[in-house]
């Protein structure tokens, strides 16, 4: 079975792009399939994460962000070119695959993937959840067209997988054939849990819109009134490094900023709480890591990664209607109890032990099988 997996470029050090590696690695390592990655923006960036030699890796070269430097009708002709010359590459390149399965896990290349794809079976992996591609305002014509657009290519994809089953049940509304597979834990191998006694809270991801960098701020600060000995320890970059510069250079709220890092098992153990408030979540990859080294976790109870992965009082806490207050309150519960700590620290580790790559990759191969047998 040939597999190839399209995707614009893998340049950031995000989760989506270290899962997507890691099950093309699995794939050739565990049951030695024919693996294939193309990409069209990638360019002269490096990968973020190593790739097994035995995935066949290309890019096309297209660059279509490049058009962006032109304004006007040259910005619009110079992407139309792009555009046009990644359809015939993209042809071109799958008529000598001949691929038997095709997953993307952006719409951007679907269209272009439709009439392109010959017998092969589309795949849309859907990492950024129904809301983030589907939930367009209608409040103008362009917006309800584009709303159309979309649905009409997604219905022609072959199948559509999603991580979760409230996310499923959207795509369930627009698509005939949806299955939930999740992702995998990349587990901590270290054999090292955290004793929970270290006075640090972790958050791990983005600094993005998504991930609610301000409102974790203003839950810090809330629990800084209460425990100023302990520090808020962020790893991670984005669009929001300048304004946790601004609070960390202005404000005493015993918060840090870190870069990303390849050995962020090293920084679970040294801290006793893991925290996310993101806006949504399709499956939340630090979640699971920060339960496999026995964190506790709080989180808002958001669409629809944490709702699935925490059990409310028993491995963390979810926290209803966004309330930064009820939010700092448990973090703070769990501050002050350390036996809860360990407790719901113990039942995390047991808990995310469903996630493990032999659990779900075989899930992944079966579906695969049934789709092209």
């Amino acid at each position: 079975m040939k597999i190839l997996y399209v995707y614009e470029h893998l340049t950031i050090y995000g989760g989506v792009e270290r899962i997507l590696i890691e099950k093309m690695n699995y794939l050739v390592n565990n049951y030695n399939e024919k693996v294939f990655l193309l990409t069209y923006n990638q360019g002269c960036h490096e990968m973020p994460f190593q790739i097994d030699d035995r995935v066949e890796y290309t890019d096309l070269g297209i660059m279509t962000y490049l058009s962006y430097r032109y304004r006007g009708l040259h910005g619009l002709w110079d992407k139309f070119k792009r555009l046009t010359l990644f359809r015939y590459k993209l042809k071109d390149y799958i008529d000598n695959l001949k691929p038997d399965i095709i997953i993307t896990t952006t719409i951007g290349p679907i269209n272009h993937l439709l009439k392109t794809k010959g017998n092969a079976r589309l795949i849309i992996e859907s990492h950024g959840g129904y809301d983030y591609i589907m939930d367009l305002p209608k409040n103008s014509f362009k917006n309800r067209w584009k709303y159309r657009l979309q649905k009409h290519r997604i219905m022609k994809a072959d199948s559509v997988v999603s991580l979760t089953e409230g996310d499923a049940n959207l795509w369930r509304t627009i698509h005939n054939h949806v299955v939930v597979i999740p992702n995998f834990i990349h587990f901590n191998l270290k054999g090292i849990y955290s004793s929970l006694e270290h006075k640090q809270v972790i958050y791990v991801g983005r600094f993005f819109y998504q991930k609610a960098i301000p409102d974790l701020v203003e839950i810090w600060k809330l629990v800084n009134k209460r425990h100023p000995d302990w520090s808020l320890e962020l790893y991670g970059k984005g669009v929001y490094e300048d304004f946790l510069n601004d609070v960390i250079s202005h404000y005493d709220y015993n918060i840090k900023c870190h870069p990303p890092t390849s050995d962020i098992y090293k920084h679970y153990i040294e801290s006793s709480i893991f925290i996310i408030a993101s806006y949504y979540e399709s499956f939340s990859l630090v979640i699971g890591e920060a339960m496999s080294c026995g964190l506790p976790v709080v989180a808002f109870n958001c669409p629809f990664g944490p709702g699935e992965q925490i059990v409310n009082g028993e491995n963390g806490f979810l926290v209803e209607n966004r309330d930064i207050f009820i939010f700092a309150d448990r973090v703070c519960q769990l501050i002050e109890d350390i036996e809860l700590r360990k407790k719901m620290g113990r039942t995390g580790v047991t808990y995310v032990q469903r996630y493990r790559p032999e659990i779900i990759m075989p899930m992944w191969k079966e579906f695969m099988e049934s789709m092209v047998y």
